[in-house]
């Protein structure tokens, strides 16, 4: 079966754009194989998307599960969303996300972040942002939000020093289970 493109232009001046395209492909009958950038402003945002999708085969319903790039996602473990969820504060589910996309949410693994990557966001080695951070203003909050994301057992951190005793990036580790 072939697939067709489908381009959401102006999504920087509207982001529901997106969305309603792919709700409206979907009850056209089309199955959405993949969502992709495909062009960034100067900023880094997402001005344009491009929808790859496909007709389905007559006898499919519009409730056919959509197939979207996995390696895209971060998936957020049932027992985050349904035992420390409702305990942490906006500040540090928005922090917890960001980590375990820089991450991964697998116990153990771990990545170096900086305060200044987690409030502005991680460049890439052309010196471009690579994201906008994890959406925290400022250093008092982001503080507060590792902390609870700490007591919570969902995160752990290191902090490392170099030769000379310089500080530098801190090593965070998403934890398995957490405490609840």
């Amino acid at each position: 079966m072939q697939s067709e493109t489908f381009v959401v232009e102006r999504c920087l001046d509207d982001p529901s754009l997106l969305a309603a395209t792919v709700d409206r492909l979907h009850w056209q009958g089309y199955g959405i194989v993949a969502v992709t950038p495909r062009q960034l402003a100067a900023d880094g945002r997402v001005e344009s998307y491009a929808v790859i999708a496909q007709r389905r085969a007559e006898g499919f319903l519009p409730s056919e599960r959509m197939f979207l790039d996995l390696q895209q996602m971060v998936a957020v473990p049932m027992h985050v969303i349904d035992q420390q969820l409702p305990l942490l504060s906006g500040s540090a589910v928005k922090l917890w996300l960001f980590l375990a996309r820089h991450v991964g949410v697998s116990d153990g693994m771990d990545a170096q972040l900086s305060q200044s990557q987690l409030l502005q966001g991680v460049r890439g080695s052309d010196g471009c942002f690579l994201n906008r951070g994890a959406g925290i203003r400022d250093r008092k909050t982001l503080r507060t939000a590792l902390a609870q994301l700490e007591e919570s057992g969902l995160v752990s951190r290191t902090r490392r020093r170099g030769s000379n005793d310089a500080h530098l990036a801190t090593q965070y580790t998403i934890q398995g289970k957490g405490r609840y």
